[in-house]
């Protein structure tokens, strides 16, 4: 709905327009695969959690860190999956301007908390490889508070600035979002005041603390392949590059998503509106299912638990029977 003065036009909803008419004789599969997907995401970090609750050997900082990431990444695919399957399942297509707004703010603020833990989890792995004796001093108890604070209140705060510039923007020409759930650069595009400035201020406030994120990963990494290279025990090396491999595949999962997303974007018109739709679904979800299964495949003690534990379900599933 549009409401309207003398000087402007106000939308107070908007009409989530997800997949055109041509996708939509496809809504059985479409739904379908997003629905395993959200089940797999779900599941999958679901037990990461479980598993490390339970396993004494995992009660350390690293694997509370990956804790976090765990609730963050539900809290994600909470956010968005559901959104998306009641708009297919039941054409529930039109959200108000504050539900989209705050929908968009969730979005983009846990996206933040995602890239600020990946940014301490490498410096817990610099100081793990490059100062092994300083590690219990310095990851303690206390940084773990400190990061939570860091981590939720960085993004929180900084993309607050995002959402009231957005909000405060004329939607004058249409209400109508292509998308499956409230993204910011489809608003900008759709806004009839949005000029260069606005999207440029949303981009930069939104790309910065991610480019700083990357920076210091990168640092942390290049520190730690320095002191690696002088390793003279192979095996000593192999250990090193081992720990850190799960952690570079979940910051690639979600860097290169970020800028695929990005390019995406840039090329707009030139891509359909369900590949735009289908692409933002996927960068908010495939990320959330990957994680899981990486820290899970590739790190013995998770691995080993979570095998124990799946069978002792299934033997008691036996006897219960």
């Amino acid at each position: 709905m549009l409401t309207s003065n003398a000087t402007d036009v106000q939308a107070t909803e908007f009409v989530l327009r997800c997949f055109s008419v041509e996708l939509s004789r496809w809504r059985g599969l479409v739904s379908a695969s997003l629905l395993a997907l959200f089940l797999v995401a779900t599941s999958g970090n679901l037990t990461l959690l479980l598993v490390i609750r339970m396993e004494q050997r995992l009660h350390e900082p690293m694997y509370y860190l990956l804790s976090m990431l765990s609730m963050l990444d539900l809290t994600v695919t909470f956010c968005v999956v559901p959104q998306v399957l009641g708009n297919i399942w039941f054409d529930s297509k039109h959200i108000s301007a504050t539900l989209c707004f705050t929908q968009l703010y969730f979005i983009i603020t846990f996206n933040g908390f995602q890239s600020g833990l990946l940014m301490v989890m490498a410096y817990d792995r610099y100081i793990g490889i490059c100062k092994p004796l300083q590690y219990p001093l310095i990851i303690n108890s206390r940084f773990l508070l400190k990061t939570a604070v860091f981590v939720v209140g960085r993004p929180a705060i900084l993309n607050v600035p995002v959402i009231v510039s957005l909000s405060q923007l004329n939607y004058c020409a249409s209400n109508v979002i292509d998308r499956c759930y409230c993204e910011n650069v489809p608003l900008v595009n759709i806004a009839c005041n949005s000029k260069p400035a606005n999207g440029i201020y949303v981009i930069f406030l939104l790309g910065f603390t991610s480019i700083l994120d990357l920076g210091l990963i990168t640092f942390s990494y290049f520190m730690i392949l320095r002191v690696v290279l002088q390793l003279r025990s192979q095996g000593a090396t192999t250990k090193a590059f081992s720990t850190c491999t799960s952690h570079l595949l979940v910051i690639i999962f979600l860097y290169s998503s970020q800028v695929a997303l990005l390019l995406a974007n840039r090329l707009g018109q030139q891509l359909s509106p369900d590949f735009h739709s289908l692409f933002a679904i996927l960068y908010c979800l495939l990320p959330q299912v990957l994680n899981p299964l990486v820290y899970g495949l590739r790190t013995k003690e998770i691995r080993e638990r979570a095998v124990a534990i799946f069978r002792n379900v299934k033997v008691n599933t036996i006897i219960v029977n």
